[in-house]
């Protein structure tokens, strides 16, 4: 299997091979991600390929610290982005769940959100997670950004569902009074 950098040196020369290595070495997480965010594996297949068509396209002239990371989140933004499709349609899936676990203790929406205060939003998280346990910080991650489900995280850890749902439901509390401190009004 070739490295990231190999992978990223055939995309910039714009050698076909650059994506058939892209797909052998990550299809598998990114399917996981998006199927976790869209529960259709028909729409995460779509999304996946259409992620795989952005890296096509946007390398060159961007060239990624981490591969996977640029992948991840160009799959998650497809996948939100047909998952809002889909719930415009009365489509939904479980990342409901997730989304609503997070409201209670992220700013409101206010319509436009200013770019200035999304930014301030991210460096916050981003600070917050810092803080936490790296079991912690991972059990968030999985949970809110990979979309993946408590059962899933518990089986990944070797630990019971019950337990990463009491430490999800304190690290939300965590977030909401760090976000009260630092001025955000959730």
């Amino acid at each position: 299997m070739l490295e990231d950098n190999e992978i990223i040196d055939l995309l910039f020369a714009r050698k076909g091979e650059g994506l058939e290595a892209l797909e052998e070495k990550y299809k598998r997480r990114c399917l996981a991600i998006s199927q976790n965010i869209l529960n259709s594996p028909r729409d995460a297949e779509e999304c996946v390929s259409d992620a795989y068509f952005q890296v096509w396209s946007t390398i060159p002239p961007t060239r990624p610290d981490s591969l996977s990371c640029y992948l991840y989140t160009l799959v998650r933004r497809c996948s939100c982005l047909r998952y809002h499709q889909n719930k415009a349609q009365k489509r939904n899936s479980l990342y409901d769940v997730a989304l609503e676990e997070l409201e209670d203790c992220l700013p409101c929406d206010k319509g436009v959100e200013d770019a200035l205060e999304a930014r301030a939003l991210s460096s916050a998280l981003n600070d917050f997670l810092a803080t936490l346990k790296k079991e912690d910080r991972a059990f968030f991650i999985r949970r809110y950004w990979c979309a993946q489900s408590v059962l899933q995280i518990g089986q990944a850890y070797g630990k019971k569902p019950h337990f990463v749902s009491v430490r999800l439901d304190r690290t939300r509390k965590k977030l909401k009074k760090y976000l009260i401190e630092r001025g955000f009004t959730v």
